[in-house]
């Protein structure tokens, strides 16, 4: 029996039982499959940094991606200090028409997502004197925490903006229109990191936290997540029902 105190003026000790997530035999996989991608990044970034596989006769004049065999080119893609410096730092070509400007606008975005489900975990979850909460509904600014639901619009209205200008000015004018290509090409920039997401949530999340509260709040997210988790692989979770689990 693990002890919790609740201060909200009066003190109230609750005891609770604690209860553990089972390790099952997809988790054991998961765990195997995410340390052998570990491994796989932790050999990009010996691969970038060291002579490892390099071409036999290299010169020393040769940009890194010329100077590594196919199997250290794959190794490279998953460097981990490589792809950081692309995300943070990227290079700017001369003809990149890329619209930098909306990277800005991006982060605010993401920025106000963030601060939205923070105040969101305070109401759905018992952290917190709800009566607390009042302090912070007054003032002005938290308009901003509400109306938070529209920053995912910011990011609808951005990847559509980009989409038709990559069809209309760099595709149709070059080559024309060719939609099977443009449907794959978002497929597979999207896929990979979505069951990436999908199987760290099923195999690791459960094993993150602790508390009174923590096991039956996360079993139930999970449970639903394993039911449905086809739903987000396919795209069609917005036009399928979505619920608690066995539903």
């Amino acid at each position: 029996m693990s002890s919790y105190l609740v201060d909200s003026g009066i003190t109230v000790k609750i005891q609770m039982s604690d209860q553990t997530a089972d390790v099952t035999a997809g988790n054991i996989i998961g765990f195997i499959g995410f340390s052998i991608f570990t491994l796989i990044v932790i050999t990009g970034i010996f691969v970038e940094y060291t002579p490892l596989f390099n071409k036999p006769n290299v010169s020393k004049e040769s940009r890194l991606e010329q100077s590594k065999t196919k199997l250290g080119l794959f190794f490279l893609s998953f460097s981990f200090t490589r792809n950081i410096a692309k995300m943070f730092a990227p290079v700017k070509q001369a003809n990149d028409d890329n619209l930098v400007i909306l990277n800005g606008i991006r982060c605010l975005s993401i920025m106000w997502v963030v601060v939205g489900h923070g105040f969101m975990m305070d109401l759905i979850t018992p952290t917190v004197n709800l009566s607390d909460l009042t302090s912070f509904i007054h003032p002005m600014w938290f308009a901003i925490i509400p109306s938070g639901v529209f920053a995912v619009d910011v990011f609808f209205f951005i990847s559509a903006f980009l989409a038709a200008y990559l069809m209309l000015v760099k595709y149709f004018w070059k080559s024309g229109l060719n939609f099977v290509m443009i449907y794959f090409h978002r497929v597979f920039r999207l896929l990979p990191p979505l069951a990436l997401l999908t199987a760290l949530y099923l195999t690791f999340y459960m094993y993150i936290g602790n508390g009174p509260i923590w096991f039956n709040q996360s079993q139930t997210a999970v449970e639903l997540c394993r039911e449905q988790w086809w739903y987000n692989l396919l795209f069609i979770n917005n036009v399928l029902p979505s619920g608690n689990p066995s539903s």
